[in-house]
């Protein structure tokens, strides 16, 4: 169908308004679908940033225990090692005593906080589902009752090189070893089971890909 030299002003006009009507339609629609989708990778990134800080936390833990358990192991060496006198070994224990309790009260600073600090965050940031969060508290309880059990497993040889039992006669050396084999199962059984929950835990935060709802 051809065109009348009276329609052109029209195509003219429609031509016109066509890129008028789309920049209108643009600034309505445009600063909607960019806001949401900054909300979305804020969400993403905040989740994925949770997620790498559980494990960033649980490897601090194991590694203010490990130093922990080194301490004691160290301890006992060297003064297997220098055949210490009773009154030179009780010197030595006194030294240990402090060190220990300095390392110690800086395990106790961080190891008892973060996991509840990460539940309350998800919550308030609304980063999980309903379902999920309540799986994160179930699997935060478990985590925070194995790490009560690690610290209380290394504690009866702490006892034990503090007091005054400790000696470097071979009945002393002997309730060592088996203190020492003890230790290193169970704490070998409860980091397998804190690896599993960490993954867990970090799992929850990477795949969600919950909504919140604003209403």
């Amino acid at each position: 169908m051809s065109t009348t030299p009276d329609s052109w002003p029209k195509v003219v006009v429609n031509a016109l308004l066509i890129p008028v009507i789309l920049i209108g339609l643009s600034s309505y629609f445009i600063p909607g679908i960019v806001a949401e989708a900054n909300k979305e990778e804020a969400l993403r990134t905040a989740r994925l940033k949770k997620s790498l800080e559980i494990g960033a936390h649980d490897l601090d833990f194991r590694s203010r225990l490990n130093v922990l358990k080194t301490r004691m192991d160290t301890f006992h060496k060297q003064n297997l090692r220098g055949k210490l006198s009773p009154s030179e070994l009780k010197e030595a224990r006194k030294v240990f005593q402090k060190e220990y309790t300095d390392e110690y009260l800086a395990l106790d600073k961080m190891a008892w906080w973060w996991y509840w600090d990460l539940e309350r965050e998800a919550e308030i940031f609304d980063l999980l589902s309903p379902d999920d969060a309540k799986k994160l508290l179930e699997f935060i309880k478990e985590y925070a009752k194995n790490v009560e059990r690690c610290v209380g497993v290394i504690d009866p040889m702490w006892s034990y090189l503090s007091s005054a039992d400790y000696s470097l006669d071979q009945e002393s050396l002997n309730h060592l070893v088996t203190l020492q084999t003890q230790i290193n199962l169970d704490l070998t059984t409860l980091n397998d089971q804190r690896v599993i929950l960490v993954k867990n835990i970090s799992a929850l935060f990477a795949a969600s890909r919950y909504e919140p709802n604003e209403n």
